[in-house]
């Protein structure tokens, strides 16, 4: 059973989405919240596996809250969700840990994404992955020194020189495009095992997103060839 909590300050938005989880065996709603503080007490209480955000939260910005939310439970999937294209919101949503960016227009197949989300795949709306790509690409440009290197380094190859042997196989993953599932598949380990490695890569690296820990596998040429 996939446990989700869904934070939303539009009751007719909540109603939708009970109504469309309710006929689903595999998901069930453990509770509900209208603003931040109802997410952070939800997110520390039930520990679900999906935490759905509307971004526009009043008392925090769901996207803002989403690194609260994964610090308190690292294991829970964030899904932003929005009600129109906004590109800056974009931009913050890949420098955050969401795992998926919706737009109401996605509610018609809303259990499919929740699945696979909670299988370690990221969605994104197709409207904007073009800017999602884009701003993957401008990640890429960006000197190894900024985001994708610990602020307490003074080189680069004190970063990933910190990673355990089995770390660097799986941010060589990563880098290569494949999902939680399928890494764990790869390395034949649980799905929980590999989610608690990309946590500790993400910290040991001061990486706040998979978008980062991607452009960081790719600018430095790491694969699993050569792990």
């Amino acid at each position: 059973m996939i446990s989700i909590v869904v934070i939303d300050d539009e009751i007719q938005d909540i109603e939708r989405i009970k109504y469309l989880l309710h006929s689903q065996g595999d998901l069930e709603l453990r509770g509900f919240g209208k603003d931040g503080y109802d997410a952070i007490r939800l997110v520390r209480s039930i520990k679900p596996d999906i935490a759905i955000l509307n971004i526009s939260l009043a008392l925090y910005c769901g996207v803002e809250i989403s690194h609260l939310l994964k610090r308190d439970s690292p294991s829970t999937a964030i899904v932003a969700m929005g009600s129109q294209l906004d590109i800056n919101l974009i931009k913050r949503v890949v420098n955050e840990a969401v795992a998926a960016y919706i737009l109401k227009e996605d509610f018609n197949h809303l259990a499919e994404i929740l699945r696979k989300v909670h299988e370690g795949e990221y969605y994104f709306n197709p409207l904007i992955c073009t800017q999602a790509f884009r701003i993957l690409a401008s990640l890429l440009q960006k000197p190894a020194a900024g985001d994708y290197i610990p602020s307490a380094c003074k080189k680069e190859s004190d970063f990933p020189a910190g990673l355990s042997r089995t770390e660097m196989k799986i941010l060589a993953l990563i880098g290569e495009g494949y999902s939680d599932k399928e890494i764990a598949g790869k390395l034949k380990l649980k799905n929980g095992t590999v989610r608690n490695y990309i946590s500790r890569i993400m910290r040991k690296g001061c990486l706040k997103s998979r978008p980062q820990a991607i452009a960081y596998a790719i600018k430095n040429g790491l694969s699993i060839s050569s792990q």
